[in-house]
């Protein structure tokens, strides 16, 4: 899904409550054209507008998933950093052994410290080689605590993945809800603004009130033609781009 208007949520908002400013100077006007824009469209659309100018100021999503993203370069860097402490006690139980080296992963860490899902599961190849070989690396004083360290290392990075992975998914049907929220305004306003041309047609100060221009914006309020304003000499009907 996509947004139905052009400029920014609060380009938006900004547009809509002008244009619904008026409106109310005009509802007597639009009442009688239609009465379904009375009091019960008024009550309605001015909560439908809050909402939408609410949805356009939330921010927090964002920050989350910055902290998220945060917490798994975290948990990445002190894995990475622990298999380079590690890699001395390896060498030292297995001198130029590199069957086993391999084994600990030394010919794919250049690769998998680039990338958080191939880096876990470079940790729990990192963490099953040094629960096989345990007897020898604590010979040569790296402790099983130590070797616990890599299984705690691995889960804390698994688990900040799949909570910043599990948070895009979310963030995703709320990035739709807040849309349908903001296109529904949009979608409103948009018909105020050119049942407020229908109504004024021949008001030319009140018809540049709902005026939206191709940019989103209102166009401004003049007591005369004005630069931009397209008029049919023969017919006397003014043209406009209502909304993109």
């Amino acid at each position: 899904m996509r947004r139905t208007y052009l400029g920014s949520d609060a380009d938006m908002i900004q547009t809509a409550k002008i244009i619904f400013g008026s409106f109310l100077e005009d509802k007597d006007a639009f009442r009688t054209f239609d009465s379904d824009y009375g009091d019960a469209f008024i009550t309605r659309f001015k909560i439908d507008l809050q909402e939408a100018e609410d949805i356009a100021k939330i921010g927090a999503v964002t920050g989350e998933l910055i902290g998220l993203s945060a917490d798994v370069e975290s948990a990445m860097e002190k894995s990475k950093n622990y298999f380079l402490l590690t890699k001395h006690f390896v060498e030292k139980a297995f001198p130029d052994n590199r069957g086993v080296w391999k084994e600990f992963g030394y010919d794919s860490y250049e690769i998998s410290r680039r990338y958080q899902s191939d880096m876990i599961q470079f940790m729990n190849q990192f963490y099953n080689s040094a629960m096989k070989y345990r007897n020898e690396l604590t010979a040569v004083n790296f402790s099983q605590q130590m070797i616990d360290e890599i299984g705690s290392l691995k889960r804390e990075l698994d688990e900040a993945n799949q909570r910043q992975e599990n948070f895009k998914k979310s963030r995703t049907t709320m990035t739709q809800d807040r849309l349908t929220e903001l296109n529904s305004c949009w979608k409103e306003i948009s018909e105020i603004a050119r049942l407020g041309k229908l109504i004024f047609a021949n008001d030319f100060g009140r018809y540049q009130k709902y005026v939206i221009n191709p940019s989103g914006q209102p166009s401004p309020r003049t007591s005369g033609a004005t630069a931009g304003t397209a008029i049919n000499t023969r017919s006397g009907v003014r043209k406009y781009r209502a909304c993109p």
